[in-house]
C-alpha cells in the first residue's frame, strides 16, 4: 500500500474540509428587529440627507496625493480634498477593505444591515431578494421620525426593498443596459428636481438614495457645488 499516497488523499480532505467550513458559511438571520430605540426627545440634527453610491469607485480614485506624476484616475474629486483640509471637523475619508463578493447585492445588503455577507451569496445576485432582518430604511421609514426615502438609479434597491414606500422613484436595470452611462445619466435627468423638491419643504426630513454606476464620477463634484 502507497502511505505517501494515502497521506496526500487525507491531508487533501482535510484541507478541503477547513476550505468549505471557513470559506462557505452559514449565515444566520435574525429577524426581531430594533423598535423604539430613538427616543422622542432626541433632536434632529440634519433634516435631510443625500446617501450616494458609486460601484466601484477605487479608494485611489479621491484619495489625496502630492504625487508629481499622475495618473488619468487620480484627482478626479478636488472637492474632497477640499472638504478634509477647510472642514476638518465635519468631513472625513476612510478606507474600506471589502470581504469577497463584492457584487453590488452584497455590498448594499452590508451597508444598510451592517452585516457581513457569506460568499455563497454571490448567485443571489442576478436574483435579488428581499431583506427581512433590521435594516436602515426600515428603520428611517418606521421610527418616529419617519423620513420621506427616495431612490434614484440602480435598481437592485427594488428587489432587496420592495415594501418601501419611495416617495419619488427613478430606477433603471443595472444588467440590460447596451452602454455604461444610462443609469447616471438618469439620475443626473432627476437629481436636482427631486433636491429641490425635498429641500424646499421646512416641515419634511428625507432620505435621498442616488446609486451611480460610476461612468460619471465628476457628479459628486456638481452635487457638492450646488448644495454649497
Amino acid at each position: 500500500m502507497n502511505y505517501t499516497f494515502l497521506s496526500l488523499i487525507t491531508i487533501y480532505i482535510v484541507g478541503l474540509a477547513f476550505f468549505l467550513n471557513g470559506f462557505l458559511l452559514t449565515r444566520r438571520v435574525i429577524l426581531q428587529n430594533s423598535i423604539g430605540t430613538i427616543p422622542s426627545t432626541v433632536p434632529i440634527e440634519f433634516k435631510h440627507v443625500i446617501f450616494i453610491v458609486i460601484d466601484a469607485l477605487r479608494y485611489d480614485f479621491i484619495k489625496p496625493t502630492n504625487n508629481s506624476i499622475e495618473n488619468n484616475y487620480q484627482k478626479q474629486m478636488p472637492f474632497i480634498q477640499e472638504l478634509l483640509t477647510n472642514q476638518p471637523q465635519q468631513s472625513i475619508l476612510l478606507k474600506l477593505l471589502a470581504d469577497p463578493p463584492t457584487t453590488t447585492l452584497q455590498r448594499l445588503k452590508a451597508l444598510t444591515t451592517g452585516t457581513l455577507p457569506t460568499f455563497i451569496d454571490i448567485s443571489y445576485n442576478f436574483i435579488g431578494y428581499e431583506i427581512e432582518e433590521d435594516n436602515l430604511l426600515n428603520q428611517l421609514n418606521n421610527s418616529i421620525y419617519q423620513r420621506n426615502i427616495s431612490l434614484l438609479g440602480d435598481d437592485t434597491w427594488l428587489a432587496l426593498y420592495p415594501n418601501i414606500p419611495f416617495k419619488h422613484l427613478h430606477v433603471y436595470p443595472s444588467f440590460d443596459v447596451h452602454d455604461l452611462d444610462t443609469v447616471d445619466n438618469g439620475i443626473l435627468e432627476h437629481l436636482w428636481q427631486v433636491i429641490d423638491n425635498t429641500t424646499h419643504q421646512n416641515d419634511e426630513i428625507s432620505f435621498l438614495i442616488a446609486h451611480f454606476l460610476g461612468a460619471i464620477i465628476v457628479v459628486i463634484d456638481m452635487v457638492h457645488y450646488i448644495l454649497k
